[in-house]
């Protein structure tokens, strides 16, 4: 009785513990499929999100030249400190908005480079759901296909990112 009441413990403590390892890979599936959404998302918004950073160096570039102009017209010594600092600053904020720029233009090459090995139908679906934000039911109509083909075709391309991925993290 004692013996069979510690084997059933150990029993359950075995599958507590594989249901555990099941849930936790099931939550780190669904945080992998959500990256890989995101990166495609970015991807999708790469050039929007670069436009964005053009645009605020040129807003800094135009608060600079204010700037200059009035340490220009008024110059004391406490004016041009500042001006100093802040044109520390503006090369600074400048610098890492490139940076960020080329960040984003690395990775849109990278997600293209990816998209190579999908299939034809699967680079559209990529294109019409991430760069174009299109919804299932409009990118299932326009590619005449039934609405669970499309989710389907989305965890086949996801899952793909995914071995890519992995392969390259290996490698």
């Amino acid at each position: 009785n004692g013996r069979t009441r510690k084997m059933e413990g150990e029993y359950t403590f075995l599958l507590y513990k594989n249901i555990r390892s099941y849930c936790e890979g099931v939550r780190e599936g669904q945080m992998d499929k959500e990256e890989m959404k995101q990166r495609l998302r970015n991807w999708g918004m790469a050039m929007e999100r670069f436009s964005r950073k053009e645009e605020e160096i040129r807003r800094l570039q135009e608060v600079h030249e204010i700037q200059k102009q009035i340490q220009e017209r008024y110059p004391t010594e406490k004016i041009e400190q500042e001006f100093l600092m802040l044109e520390q600053e503006h090369r600074k904020d400048v610098g890492r908005l490139r940076i960020e720029m080329v960040e984003i233009l690395r990775e849109k090459a990278r997600t293209e480079e990816w998209m190579k090995s999908l299939t034809a139908e699967e680079a559209e679906f990529v294109k019409l759901r991430f760069e174009k934000g299109y919804g299932f039911e409009y990118i299932a109509a326009k590619m005449h296909l039934s609405r669970a083909t499309v989710f389907r075709m989305q965890d086949r391309v996801l899952q793909k990112m995914e071995e890519e991925r992995n392969r390259k993290e290996t490698v």
